[in-house]
């Protein structure tokens, strides 16, 4: 099994994360992922799909894994 971490934003009041299509979900699948502090900050600033309010969310660290199914 193979694991890499990354970082998503999560809503500080409603524990929700910032996602790729709706802005709010509870799935982590669906969470916009950043590899690491300074592409999220870039796209904190530059992005135009950056949360109207930026400061209502924190960056967290999430662990994701793969592996092949045998059959």
């Amino acid at each position: 099994m193979e694991k890499r971490t990354a970082l998503v934003l999560r809503h500080k009041k409603t524990g929700l994360y910032y996602d790729k299509m709706n802005g709010h979900g509870k799935e982590l699948w669906q969470a916009r992922r950043f590899m690491n502090e300074e592409q999220l900050a870039v796209w904190s600033e530059a992005s135009i799909y950056r949360p109207d309010d930026p400061d209502e969310y924190e960056p967290v660290v999430v662990e994701m894994s793969i592996q092949e199914v045998m059959k």
